[in-house]
């Protein structure tokens, strides 16, 4: 249902959420055909507000963990992300990340984001707007 339509959602709100996702569980796909079209899950709304969610993807090693991530995107007004703990699977984390956002026609821009006093993006960039067009 989702597959190939990027404007599938509007708006997406989650307050005081914890998502737990273990592929593990998940039955296994099997690989696309030769010919066939790979396609990214389209959940890309025009507007989201997280507040206070946790998201953990469980890994054998070590589990991806964004917990108490607060992350406002709107089109019209800039916005904000602050995560307590963001971990990643090979184990680095860092604590209390910050920055700011901006996202006109899903096009998601992080600005000044800051994993810690050594570690700073001045811009990361994920384009949505063209998923879907062929």
């Amino acid at each position: 249902m989702i597959r190939g339509h990027a404007d599938f959602l509007e708006s997406i709100e989650a307050r005081n959420a914890r998502v737990v996702v273990d592929p593990g569980k998940v039955r296994v796909q099997v690989a696309p055909r030769p010919r066939e079209k790979v396609t990214l899950p389209a959940v890309f709304p025009e507007r989201a507000r997280l507040d206070n969610v946790t998201v953990i993807v469980r890994d054998p090693a070590h589990d991806f963990i964004a917990e108490n991530l607060s992350l406002d995107l709107s089109p019209r007004v800039p916005g904000a992300l602050r995560v307590t703990l963001l971990q990643l699977p090979t184990g680095e984390a860092w604590r209390d990340v910050t920055g700011t956002t901006s996202y006109d026609n899903r096009n998601l821009v992080l600005r000044d984001v800051i994993l810690n006093e050594q570690t700073r993006f001045s811009l990361i960039n994920a384009d949505a707007s063209r998923i879907g067009s062929t």
